[in-house]
């Protein structure tokens, strides 16, 4: 009996004594109050641009002690959130001054004049125009500010911006950012995906049968006018919501289907033709991708 006990005894203390990053894809987690170097602070500046899903993002540049797992708790984010939007990264190889993307929730950005923000823990937030980017869009799809708001506090006389011009949004704590501002990630896109799902799920208690099929899907730039979720389906109902996965990326996405795939022009292979944001969000690399398709008949 007492032989055992001195083995467990042992057992314990080796695995005590193993390092945490043998139980964990991502390195030891450093204690915010140990971290030689705050994650933000008051004299920083937050630029931030929309991402290729239709997120906010802005780059966090990686200090001493910080970890892809502590990055991630401070803004409020789960590791894999993170890594979703830094697919390139690799945990076990990251390095001091390496880029990480972060999401940026609205309800994060303190949308008030510039002259009611503490010097002293808070910190601006411009966002960075891109080609094509209006003053519309920005306004009423991403930051939910009035144009003649977003106007006044940036001096402008027109609903004219430019690539590269910064336009002062508001801004945000230097303290980071509480797992309770984020409802959900991924951006404007995938909660408009998230709402269509709502509805494709709400189909199913209607008694129709639900069909599946699996195939090629296609896309490209002029395939569809629009960069909303759309896509083109043979059988499928117009008007209806659909339901297309892609097991290469493990992403799914709900979309609107805008009509019938002309015959004449797509091969039969082609079970659905989607729009170039549907393939975005579907982690789409090449115009020809292998899909999952659900819809109700």
């Amino acid at each position: 009996m007492r032989k055992r006990f001195f083995y467990n005894l042992l057992i314990i203390s080796f695995l005590i004594g193993l390092p945490f990053s043998s139980f964990s894809q991502f390195p030891l987690i450093t204690p915010p109050e140990r971290d030689s170097f705050p994650y933000l602070t008051a004299q920083d500046t937050i630029f931030l641009s929309i991402d290729f899903y239709g997120e906010k993002v802005f780059e966090h540049t990686l200090k001493p002690n910080q970890t892809l797992f502590s990055l991630a708790r401070f803004y409020g984010l789960k590791a894999g959130e993170l890594t979703f939007f830094n697919s390139h990264l690799d945990p076990e190889r990251i390095s001091i001054g390496q880029k990480i993307k972060i999401p940026i929730p609205n309800k994060a950005i303190v949308r008030k004049p510039n002259r009611l923000r503490n010097p002293q823990t808070d910190l601006p937030i411009y966002h960075k125009i891109k080609s094509g980017e209006t003053l519309y869009r920005l306004s009423k799809m991403y930051y939910r500010l009035p144009i003649d708001t977003l106007k006044s506090w940036n001096n402008m006389t027109t609903n004219v911006v430019s690539k590269d011009q910064l336009l002062y949004i508001g801004w945000m704590s230097s303290q980071g950012i509480p797992d309770s501002l984020r409802k959900n990630y991924g951006g404007y896109w995938w909660k408009r995906s998230h709402d269509l799902g709502a509805k494709f799920r709400a189909k199913g208690t209607s008694g129709k049968k639900l069909r599946k099929e699996k195939g090629a899907a296609f896309w490209q730039k002029s395939t569809i006018k629009s960069d909303e979720l759309f896509a083109l389906h043979r059988t499928a109902k117009p008007g209806s919501i659909i339901k297309i996965s892609n097991p290469m990326s493990r992403r799914t996405v709900f979309v609107k289907v805008l009509g019938r795939i002309p015959s004449a022009k797509y091969q039969d292979n082609i079970k659905v033709v989607v729009s170039e944001q549907t393939a975005k969000l579907l982690g789409a690399r090449d115009p020809r991708f292998f899909v999952e398709v659900d819809y109700w008949r």
